[in-house]
Order: structure tokens, then sequence, then C-alpha cells
């Protein structure tokens, strides 16, 4: 093994003194890197000064004691790896935006889990953990878990055990050698979007005591953000001189800032909205969020929704109206080619379609004043006013 000298520091945090070693296994050839908190000083100086030894021999230990139970593991995991995101010239460096999930996750992963060794969990272990998810009442509707919650649970695991192995908590990693764990989910393949009718309705009802849910659907369709980069917004994040909205990277799911351009209505909304408020105060304050969404939901009309489906709704809007894929990536924020699946020629015919009480002339109506905005406020008519088209 090529040799390391390691590296000491404090933890505020912890108020421990974390020593860490990384070296090169003779062999595999993996990067192995053994973390240790102490209490003192004095006791991470010793402990550097015993495993160097064994590094050059060959010999040092890759893991913590196999006496490791599952609860010690995850509580460790989210201590050290599932912390609070940390960022340097707006990249992150450590941590985890949602510090609330991987908890809930994690209290499951115990619950069942409990005093177990870390070595005892193996396949088996791992198919009984998730058909007790799968029989295990959801506590809010006391209804079966989806397939996305269970997964959520077994991939939350999966990233404990690939920390354990990278940072020498343990030794192996059980889902490295495990296939067909994590069940096909079949919404991971969801592309509904919504109708200028549902659009229509929708506003509609977001009347009080859901008025706030109005600003909601604006930004959303106009923009394609994500519900969690919304409710971030501060009245600090929007330039009206540039006529943007600004995501720093520790709100966008991707850790990557982007500017993002307003339509004419959200930037009306949101002028009314933030008149008199202070820079560093959040725009969205609401509690039961969910509970508003369904309620205006069923007095709509609409079924079979997610708020995610605004995002598919603009992104499908912007190709309907041609604006250039690279400009609708940039607005969105996609890291991956997940965007093509929202090509679909059918939801481009079916944007206009009424519901009962509407009339096919007012929609059409509605949608051209929207597609309209929306070109203007990426800039596109400027593009084809100067070309001629």
């Amino acid at each position: 093994m090529k040799e390391s000298r390691g590296f000491i520091k404090y933890d505020k945090k912890l108020k421990k003194w974390i020593v860490r070693i990384t070296f090169t296994e003779q062999g595999t050839g993996r990067r192995i890197n053994r973390t240790k908190r102490c209490a003192t000083r004095g006791e991470a100086d010793r402990f550097l000064d015993e495993i160097r030894p064994k590094i050059r021999s060959g010999i040092a230990p890759v893991a913590a004691p196999s006496k490791t139970t599952m609860t010690e593991f995850i509580d460790r995991c989210l201590e050290e790896h599932f912390c609070e995101a940390e960022y340097f010239r707006g990249q992150k460096i450590k941590g985890v935006q949602n510090t609330v999930m991987p908890k809930v996750l994690a209290k499951h992963c115990k619950t069942y889990f409990g005093s177990k060794l870390v070595r005892d969990v193996d396949r088996k272990s791992l198919e009984a953990f998730r058909k007790w998810l799968i029989e295990l009442p959801t506590e809010t509707t006391n209804e079966q878990r989806s397939i996305t919650t269970v997964n959520h649970n077994l991939n939350f695991l999966r990233t404990c055990f690939r920390y354990g192995v990278r940072q020498g908590i343990i030794e192996n990693n059980v889902f490295s050698s495990l296939s067909k764990l994590i069940l096909p989910n079949p919404d991971s393949a969801r592309n509904r979007i919504f109708t200028f009718g549902e659009e229509m309705a929708l506003f509609q009802h977001a009347v009080a005591p859901r008025e706030h849910l109005r600003l909601l659907f604006l930004i959303a369709a106009d923009t394609g953000m994500r519900r969690g980069e919304i409710l971030g917004l501060k009245s600090s994040d929007i330039s009206w001189e540039k006529n943007t909205i600004f995501l720093k990277a520790e709100v966008t799911k991707t850790n990557r800032a982007r500017a993002i351009h307003m339509t004419e209505r959200v930037r009306t909304a949101l002028w009314e909205e933030t008149k008199g408020q202070a820079d560093g105060r959040k725009i969205f304050s609401m509690g039961r969020f969910q509970v508003a969404w369904e309620t205006a939901q069923r007095l709509a009309g609409v079924e079979n929704a997610h708020f995610h489906d605004w995002r598919h709704t603009f992104l499908t809007r912007c190709v309907a109206v041609n604006v250039p894929l690279p400009v609708i990536v940039k607005q969105t924020g996609h890291a991956s080619e997940e965007w093509q699946r929202y090509l679909n020629p059918e939801h481009i015919n079916a944007m206009f379609t009424p519901l009962p009480g509407q009339s096919a002339e007012e929609v059409k109506a509605y949608a051209k004043t929207v597609l309209t905005g929306l070109r203007a406020a990426l800039g596109f008519d400027k593009i084809n006013n100067l070309l001629g088209d």
C-alpha cells in the first residue's frame, strides 16, 4: 500500500477530533479512506502513529470494528454524509440540501434493523426489509406505500453502504453484489402535462384561502422551476432590471446556479407580492401546501396531477412554439437527457382541450396569450424580428 501521512482537524459541530488517512490498497488498487473520531488531539495523534506502520506493512485495518450495529452505522452516516450542505464559491463541497428526508428514511431503517450488525445484512434481510416497507401503511393516509417511497428507503441504505466503504467505516457494500433489489417504478417515465383548460380551472379555484397557489402556478407554468426552488425564493433573488430570477447553486437540484427569464404575467404578480418585503425574507411562507394543492385540483376537476407536471408543461409549451432546445434546457436546468421524453406530439395536440364548461375558443385565446408571453420572455420573438421571420 502507498504511504499517506493523513491529517487531523477539529469538527466544531461534532466536538470531536477527526483523523483521516487515505491510501491505495495493494492488489485491488482501491483508494481507502480510513476515518476515526477522537475525543482529544492526543488520541488522534496516537491513532495516526499506530496506523502508518500498518499501512506500510500492508496490514492496515480497512474497516471499523465488525460489531457496528445498523443503528450506529446509520447515525454516523447522518452526521457525516447527510449533514447540512456546505458551499464554496457557489459549489457544494459537503453534505446535502435536504437534511429532513434522510432523517425520515433513517427512521424506518433503524426501526427495522435496530441492533442488527452491519456485517449480518445480506440480500435476504434486505428483501425482508423491502417486504416490510411495502406492507407498512403510510403515516398520513394509512394507505399502502408506493414503489417510489419504497425505493427511496432502499436508495438511502445503498448510499449509506457506499459511503461506509469509501470512508473505511465498513468493509463490504452488500448492494454491490445485488441486482433487481430496487423495484422498477412505473411512475419514473411520467410525462403528464397540464392543458390550458386545466390551468384556467386551477387559477379559477386559487382563491381564498388558497390564493397563494396562483402565484405558485404562474411561476411553475412560465419558468419550469421545481417546487422547492419556487418555495425557497426570496425577493433578493429577483433582478427587475434584467427581468430574471437568479437561483443560487445551493437551492437547485443539480447544484448549479442559473438565471431564469420572467414572463410579463410572472413579473407583474411577483412585483405585487414582494412590494415592501425585506430582501432576505422568503416570498412564500405556507404550511400545509399539499392539502391546498389537492383541494384546488378537486375543485377544478383536474385528475392524476403532480405539481412537478408544471415543469413538464413548460418544456412542452416551449417546444410547441419552436424555442431552441439549448434555450429551454438552460432555463429548466436539466443536467441529463430526461427532457427528451416530453417531446410528444400528442401532448401538443391535447394542450388546447377544454374542460366541461369551457369553450374551445376561450381556451385557444388564453393559450395564445400565454404562448406569446413565453416566447417574448425567452427573447425568441426578438430573434425572429431581427431575422425577418
